[in-house]
């Protein structure tokens, strides 16, 4: 009812949709970090600044929280881009991008609308008035190798009772790290599904964040050990082939029977947690409870939000199963695009070499 997803300025409109049309990582980077979020910290200290903080306080204090998670942000993306403009091509490229853009927010007057809007002609779009065509391709940059490569059976050495217990606590943790492609396959869901009740656009964007953090949560616990995170393969056929050969509901149902599948007691998160506590690493015992808890909220978000295609969860659970007799032979098709070479021993001695004694 709050019309939230209409632009309020075409003007503004036009700026972001040629951000959209960022061509490459160091554009888009800078052209998020370099001058759209500044813009909008502007925005946002103006209001501050102009408003009354006694009589308007429930603003005040959201926007004094916003202010400062945004400067947080700002300082991550700049160190992001410096890492991607050190060429002098690439530099180039992204400040012409820079330029590009912030001539189109200035013909919209700022992020808020309240500065005097640029006058000068505009130099020509990107956006040709069309939607904008996701690419839901997912890419990964030139240090991960070997993406298709599943030899390691990872769910089957944690719950292998005969390997011993930092073993199983890091194929959870290779696991964890490996889910960097959920947020690869739920890009498509939020972005293609179109009509939905705002809510649903929050609850799953809460969750890909989830998702993005699980893997993150990963890459720190190798990062203790000394392994860079993308020194082994991350196997990437769930995403590729979600993306490529399957519909954006398709994809939720699947991810959602996976999640529910997880929550047994003797099988799914309590489990990998109890698991992880037999090494006795705080770290890692940690790592499986946050993602323990976030697992439980991401059934009931899918469960919620598939309702409406498939009321009852025996519903869900038989469209899912028609779905994996699909899914199986997909991923078994892309598995043969790499030569499966054998790396967990590897991985396992870097990983012991380079941990702290567990005390």
């Amino acid at each position: 009812p709050l019309q939230l997803d209409d632009p309020p300025e075409e003007r503004l409109r036009a700026a972001l949709e040629e951000l959209l049309r960022a061509e490459g990582t160091a554009e888009l980077v800078t052209g998020v970090y370099a001058v759209m979020r500044p813009a909008l910290l502007r925005a946002i200290r103006a209001h501050l600044d102009a408003m009354n903080p006694l009589f308007d306080h429930p603003t005040y204090r959201l926007l004094r929280t916003i202010e400062r998670e945004q400067a947080e942000i700002a300082e991550w993306g700049d160190a992001a881009r410096a890492a991607l403009t050190r060429e002098p091509e690439a530099a180039a490229a992204a400040a012409a991008f820079a330029g590009h853009l912030e001539r189109f927010l200035a013909a919209a007057g700022g992020v808020a609308g309240d500065a005097a809007a640029g006058g000068a002609e505009l130099p020509r779009a990107r956006w040709d008035g069309s939607d904008y065509a996701m690419d839901a391709e997912p890419r990964r940059d030139a240090r991960f190798a070997d993406g298709f490569n599943c030899s390691a059976r990872i769910d089957d050495i944690y719950a292998d009772e005969t390997r011993p217990a930092d073993e199983r606590a890091y194929a959870l943790v290779h696991k964890r790290l490996r889910e960097m492609d959920v947020p690869e396959w739920m890009a498509p869901i939020l972005f293609q599904t179109r009509g939905r009740p705002w809510d649903y656009y929050r609850e799953l964007g809460r969750q890909l964040w989830d998702e993005t953090r699980h893997a993150m949560m990963g890459e720190v616990a190798l990062h203790a050990a000394g392994v860079p995170f993308y020194a082994y393969p991350i196997d990437m056929a769930a995403s590729a082939s979600l993306n490529r050969e399957f519909t954006p509901l398709e994809a939720h149902i699947l991810l959602w029977d996976i999640e529910q599948g997880l929550m047994p007691r003797a099988t799914g998160k309590r489990w990998e947690w109890t698991i992880a506590g037999l090494d006795g690493d705080p770290l890692l015992v940690a790592l499986q409870d946050y993602d323990w808890a976030d697992e439980v909220l991401h059934a009931q978000i899918g469960r919620r939000w598939l309702r409406d295609e498939h009321g009852t969860a025996a519903e869900r659970t038989a469209v899912a199963a028609a779905l994996w007799e699909r899914w199986n032979p997909a991923l078994e098709r892309y598995s043969r695009a790499s030569a499966q070479d054998e790396w967990w021993d590897d991985f396992l001695t870097q990983a012991r070499a380079g941990r702290a004694p567990v005390s």
